[in-house]
């Protein structure tokens, strides 16, 4: 039988089908021979592995929606460590010691499942240990049970905390067995997790996510970012809670979204609020009363609050903050400190100079407010300090009523007021962690009892602006003759509309 004119044998197929498959197994033997494992990936698991190849700080804090392949991306990253690296340790911690059955070996058979054979690692069972030829190894262990002590000593070239929220004694396994062995290699701490719904206060959250948030270094990938959910699916999960994305536990899972309220949570308002609050720039009024607040501390943080009462709109701003502590603050640094940021905050845009604050505050220091009035000139009044929760639930209605707007640079302030907690008498708070890098200090939450002092003094009925203010003016505008300055007429309306000279 004659072939058709231009048809190819089906020899030359099958050799040309036979060329590429060899030329993709190739491929793929070069790309495990030089530990580049990052092709077998899907879509922002991808973003996930840039996010822990290419980071900078020495502890990594990632939240991640469950059905996203997060282990996926943790076990293969530690695989292409000991590829790259003779002899190189890499230390993985889960929650439970039985997901090392469950979970991390099959996707660890799944990785490996076109690895050459003289690359394979092997698994000891005996000492939950994957050994590479090239002699290195991932050391695998649950916390949960004491067993997190199997990966304590030596060095390591990696650490992994594959869900972290739920863990036992996360802040010990980290401190004490993990990160002492990166401190001769420099190697990194990668916590991957979904948030934990059951225990919102749990150490992942308080001591790594939330001071990581703080700085701006927290990143999170949800359920409409997972390459392993179509649309249909990812809308067959949200069906499945009573009211769908507006679910707490879906919200928490899904959207990685921490519970922030609980009953003893000091501003509860705040993480609903926050995105009306937190603001990048607003437009300065035409006239406004400036306010200085300042709860002092040594040990404890000093925090002065620098802002102004928006009388048209009826809303404190909060433009910028000043935190000092230890042998620094001074009461010379404090005042020419206070001077520099008043002068760049307290602006009057008309007038095109600063302004002097109408009211200055803080907490009882006797002995300070003399030394900065008799040696400065600046003058703080005294603030009552009486009924606190009285004047913390005043800020809260202010925050729910959006009464409050605070500058994105206001970081301190930012993180105290969102992460503040009674403590067991609620009379005052419990003390906050810093961030990883001490960027941002926790203390007593200290920013937040400036806040307070700061509400609680201002002068809502006080209108600063001037009383021919929105008049026309000048050379050709006709303005009749001049009012009477002893219409006692004039003095009841001024009165009644809070108008001042």
């Amino acid at each position: 039988m004659t072939k058709e004119y231009g048809q190819a044998p089906k020899s030359s197929k099958r050799k040309a089908t036979s060329k590429k498959e060899a030329e993709k197994k190739a491929a793929i033997k070069k790309l495990w021979e030089m530990g580049e494992l990052s092709w077998k990936l899907k879509g922002k698991q991808k973003d996930i592995y840039d996010n822990i190849v290419n980071a900078i700080d020495d502890v990594i804090t990632i939240l991640v929606s469950r059905r996203f392949g997060k282990s996926f991306v943790n076990c293969l990253r530690a695989v292409e460590v000991c590829l790259k690296t003779p002899d190189a340790i890499v230390k993985y911690a889960c929650p439970k010691q039985k997901m090392v059955s469950t979970i991390i070996k099959p996707i660890m058979r799944l990785i490996l499942k076109d690895c050459p054979d003289h690359l394979k690692p092997e698994w000891k069972s005996q000492d939950k240990v994957y050994a590479f030829p090239n002699g290195s190894e991932i050391q695998v262990a649950g916390t949960d049970n004491g067993n997190a002590e199997n990966l304590r000593g030596g060095y390591a070239n990696l650490l992994i905390c594959d869900e972290a929220g739920f863990m036992d004694d996360l802040d010990y396994v980290i401190k004490s067995i993990l990160l002492p062995t990166t401190d001769t290699t420099d190697g990194k701490l990668i916590l991957t997790s979904t948030p934990n719904f059951k225990d919102p206060q749990h150490e992942f959250h308080e001591e790594y996510v939330f001071p990581a948030e703080a700085e701006g270094k927290l990143t999170k990938y949800t359920i409409y970012d997972s390459p392993m959910l179509t649309e249909a699916k990812i809308q067959k999960i949200i069906d499945r809670y009573p009211g769908g994305i507006d679910n707490p536990k879906f919200r928490c899972e899904y959207l990685c979204e921490i519970p922030r309220t609980t009953e003893n949570t000091v501003i509860p308002e705040f993480s609903l609020m926050k995105d009306k609050i937190v603001i990048d720039e607003i437009e300065t009024p035409h006239h406004f009363d400036g306010y200085v607040s300042c709860d002092v501390g040594f040990r404890d943080l000093t925090v002065v609050l620098f802002g102004y009462y928006d009388f048209m709109n009826a809303q404190l701003v909060i433009t910028d903050e000043l935190v000092m502590n230890g042998p620094e603050m001074t009461t010379d640094e404090l005042a020419k400190r206070i001077r520099e940021k008043e002068e760049l905050r307290l602006f009057n845009v008309e007038l095109n100079m600063p302004v002097a604050p109408y009211l200055r505050v803080m907490d009882n220091d006797l002995k300070l407010i003399n030394d900065l009035a008799r040696l400065h000139n600046m003058y703080f009044a005294a603030t009552k300090k009486d009924n606190k929760e009285a004047q913390i639930n005043q800020v809260r209605l202010w925050v729910q009523q959006g009464k409050l707007k605070i500058h994105e640079r206001c970081t301190h302030l930012r993180y105290h007021i969102e992460n503040a907690q009674w403590d067991k008498n609620r009379k005052g708070f419990l003390h906050l962690k810093d961030s990883l890098t001490g960027e941002i200090r926790g203390g007593h939450c200290d920013a937040l009892d400036a806040l307070i002092y700061l509400v609680r003094n201002v002068n809502e009925a006080r209108n600063p602006f001037p009383e021919d203010f929105n008049e026309m003016k000048g050379p050709n505008v006709f303005k009749g003759p001049t009012k009477r300055k002893d219409s006692k007429l004039q003095e009841l309306v001024n009165t009644i509309m809070n108008i001042k000279k």
